[in-house]
């Protein structure tokens, strides 16, 4: 009897272990170049941002002309993201192509321009939500501006957004606040962005390996693994050993 629990917390011990080295590696993915898209109204702040976070620093300065691209390395990423301001809304056929290419998308809202959240609403659905190529893509929300007296917590704009678009499930949206203009937020909020992106990778990954002719899908990983724990439970220990 002894014995027998003895393994069975070496069984469980060594599903924990495998669990745990999976999601190290996955977090780890190598995405050596993401090309995103920041779109919001204007004066939202996506340049100060933008350039906030390349720089740290503000440049009062900064000349908003056609699509301003900044370049920048993040947690090991390179991350080429198109400001694309409300004005380019025109210039459709070059706002296509570079969704075509984007992994992630970021929206920013001026969350204490309670007048024109109603318009950023339409632009959103605009942008990302009426896109096929935002399908299966992350979406991060900046509420931006968290520093005036108007502004909208980060959860009170997400119950508005989700009042608005109560189903999004093609995309990965997730909220974060941040004061674009002295840099508060905009690091945390990248460094989950980035985690995203990469958990999203890997998720795309494995739904491709699973993906057999004729339209079956094999099945995954956890499941064959929880199949050969259950009905040869050696096998399994010997499995988790090789891995």
């Amino acid at each position: 009897m002894r014995g027998m629990c003895l393994i069975s917390c070496l069984v469980v011990l060594l599903i924990l272990s495998r669990c745990i080295i999976e999601g190290l590696l996955y977090a780890s993915l190598p995405l050596v170049q993401v090309d995103t898209c920041c779109s919001g109204l204007d004066a939202a702040g996506k340049s100060t941002l933008l350039y906030n976070l390349r720089y740290g620093e503000i440049n009062s300065s900064y000349a908003i002309i056609g699509f301003p691209i900044e370049t920048l390395s993040f947690k090991g990423i390179d991350i080429t993201s198109w400001d694309i301001s409300g004005r380019c809304a025109h210039n459709r056929p070059l706002l296509d192509y570079y969704y075509r290419t984007a992994t992630g998308f970021v929206f920013v809202v001026n969350s204490a321009d309670l007048e024109m959240m109603d318009e950023a609403f339409d632009q959103f659905d605009s942008y990302i939500l009426q896109k096929e190529e935002t399908k299966g893509r992350v979406v991060m929300i900046l509420a931006n501006k968290q520093d005036l007296p108007r502004a909208l917590k980060c959860e009170e704009l997400e119950k508005k957004f989700r009042e608005r678009f109560p189903d999004t499930p093609d995309r990965k949206i997730f909220f974060q606040p941040c004061i674009a203009y002295t840099g508060e937020g905009i690091r945390e909020a990248f460094d989950i962005f980035t985690t995203e992106l990469k958990l999203n990778q890997a998720t795309s990954n494995i739904n491709m390996k699973s993906s057999v002719e004729g339209g079956d899908v094999a099945e995954s990983p956890k499941e064959n693994s929880m199949k050969l724990l259950f009905k040869k439970p050696m096998s399994f220990v010997k499995s988790v050993l090789m891995y």
